[in-house]
């Protein structure tokens, strides 16, 4: 992993403990929340509502996948969206993770988390 990429995911390691505690090491909600991430970022891209019901409907109508395959695919479909789009995939987890990381924010997510949990789209 480059020295780069393998740092920004120890700083994100250590926003995220700071900021769920150990809510950010429960694999489950961290794929929930990487999937509603997705979502938005495909909904930005004119992705539909139905469409996106088919696709999950095409997913879970298939076996179950490896995660580190996955994980791999997941990755480079991220970067080739970000290159189609003309944006700096890494520059722009940059740019997040310094905002996420400036005052008052780590309030405001444990405040939006907060809201997901009663809506019963979060643990």
């Amino acid at each position: 992993m480059t020295s780069a990429c393998l740092h920004l995911q120890e700083r994100t390691h250590a926003w995220a403990l700071s900021t769920f505690g150990e809510l950010a090491l429960e694999p489950h909600e961290r794929a929930r929340r990487f999937l509603e991430e997705a979502l938005e970022l495909c909904q930005t891209q004119g992705v539909t509502h139905d469409e996106a019901h088919r696709l999950v409907d095409y997913v879970f109508e298939r076996p179950i996948g490896e995660p580190r395959q996955e994980l791999g695919g997941s990755m480079i479909t991220l970067l080739l969206l970000a290159e189609v789009l003309g944006l700096d995939a890494l520059g722009e987890a940059l740019r997040e993770q310094a905002r996420v990381e400036q005052p008052g924010m780590r309030e405001r997510m444990q405040a939006k988390h907060a809201r997901k949990v009663q809506q019963g789209v979060a643990a």
